[in-house]
């Protein structure tokens, strides 16, 4: 799974990959662009945005979690 805007990328950078072992490429808006979602009989991928920035900052004993805001500029 990936965001939908990612979606065409990913299909054309994969599309070996993916026929080889059968999988499918789902768009889910749900998710935040440049993150996805492997899901398969055997576990579950996580590579959000928002758990691999926890992954991150808990690495560096910080407990922030991601935010999609755009810093304002500041005049």
């Amino acid at each position: 799974r990936v965001h939908p805007d990612d979606h065409a990328f990913v299909a054309e950078g994969a599309a070996d990959v993916l026929a080889a072992r059968g999988a499918r490429l789902l768009a889910d808006a749900a998710l935040t662009r440049g993150g996805c979602l492997v899901e398969s009989d055997i576990g579950v991928i996580d590579a959000t945005l928002e758990t691999r920035w926890r992954r991150a900052a808990a690495s560096l004993g910080i407990d922030e979690g991601w935010t999609d805001a755009a810093p304002k500029d500041e005049e």
